[in-house]
């Protein structure tokens, strides 16, 4: 599941106007995307294809984020290994939030679509290049 940042700040406004103090609710767009995807359209709007890109089994992915998790604690390297188990965890599987109490309680609908939130990227990335090489 992913959440556009403005979608985010909806549910935080939704909630201080409409929630209950101590209480969490999960919020998401309003589609549903599976990792790779989402990965595949942030590429694409950066004119990059990762079609031709193989996913690893989950099973080695597990295994490689374990060696590098012991070279790392081995080598006394600090921050976070590239790849650890936690992080195959989190991309590795597919997993569904349900945020149907955010939308009836807090009436949270998830207003900036997965298209505009696209559009808005490219537009941004657009602008940050023209900045950075000027005409």
């Amino acid at each position: 599941m992913t959440g556009h940042v403005d979608n985010v700040v909806e549910g935080i406004q939704r909630a201080l106007e409409h929630g209950d103090g101590g209480r969490a609710f999960f919020i998401h767009d309003q589609e549903t995307t599976t990792f790779r995807e989402f990965v595949g359209l942030i590429a694409g709007a950066q004119g990059v294809s990762i079609d031709g890109v193989r996913s690893m089994p989950y099973w080695l992915a597990f295994l490689v984020g374990r060696f590098m998790e012991i070279f790392a604690a081995l080598t006394r390297k600090k921050g976070d290994p590239p790849l650890s188990r936690s992080l195959v965890r989190m991309i590795g599987r597919e997993f569904t939030v349900d945020d149907s109490a955010a939308r009836r309680d807090l009436g949270y609908v998830g207003e900036t679509s997965r298209e505009d939130g696209r559009r808005m990227y490219v537009e941004a990335a657009q602008a940050k290049t023209k900045e950075l090489v000027p005409a």
